[in-house]
């Protein structure tokens, strides 16, 4: 009787080549996350949850990129800069303005 070997399966190859994609797009990602394996959609609920309000993506950025109040990489601050400043701008005649959620 012979056994059979993971490489065997018809999908190792596909999760093995799916696995070698998903880690060189992490390693091109200029700033993790500080939410260790939450999604982002079960975080944004627990804030949502704690405050009592929704939270919009650009705190739900800070919050995911923070530790105690600071963030964990220079990237990731200025990410979130960029994101103030550009929630900052007017809007053009007849478009609607981009709703602040804190």
């Amino acid at each position: 009787m012979s056994s059979i070997t993971q490489e065997d399966h018809p999908l190792w190859v596909t999760l093995q080549e799916q696995s070698r994609m998903n880690n060189a797009t992490r390693q091109k990602q200029p700033y993790n996350h500080s939410s260790e394996s939450k999604l982002f959609l079960q975080r944004q609920h627990e804030l949502a949850e704690e405050q009592g309000q929704p939270v919009g993506h650009v705190q739900l950025f800070r919050e995911t990129h923070a530790r105690s109040g600071q963030f964990i990489l220079q990237a990731a601050a200025d990410a979130y800069n960029q994101m103030l400043e550009i929630r900052s701008y007017p809007t053009p005649k007849g478009s609607q303005r981009w709703r602040k959620r804190n």
